[in-house]
């Protein structure tokens, strides 16, 4: 199992939400095949798997903040170009 050194929330901020999906998706793969090996006893270090679910958590967590960035920018934009045109 790869599942690498656990990333900060600040630099998950700085990339971009297409790389933070495609991390999404190899973390869920390697968690799978950790379970696969937890059932047949070869895996050793089941604390990975912990950090694996948690490193998903963080991930899911900052796309929810850009997503939530993103939509209040829209509504901040339409709301000035509204009053703009009522003027």
């Amino acid at each position: 199992i790869y599942m690498g050194k656990p990333v900060r929330a600040g630099e998950l901020r700085a990339m971009a939400s297409s790389e933070l999906a495609g991390q999404i998706e190899t973390l869920r793969k390697e968690m799978w095949q950790a379970r696969l090996s937890m059932k047949e006893g070869a895996l050793q270090q089941t604390h990975r798997l912990q950090h694996a679910r948690r490193q998903i958590a963080r991930i899911q967590t900052v796309l929810r903040e850009q997503q939530k960035a993103e939509s209040s920018r829209q509504r901040a934009d339409a709301g000035s170009q509204a009053s703009g045109s009522a003027r």
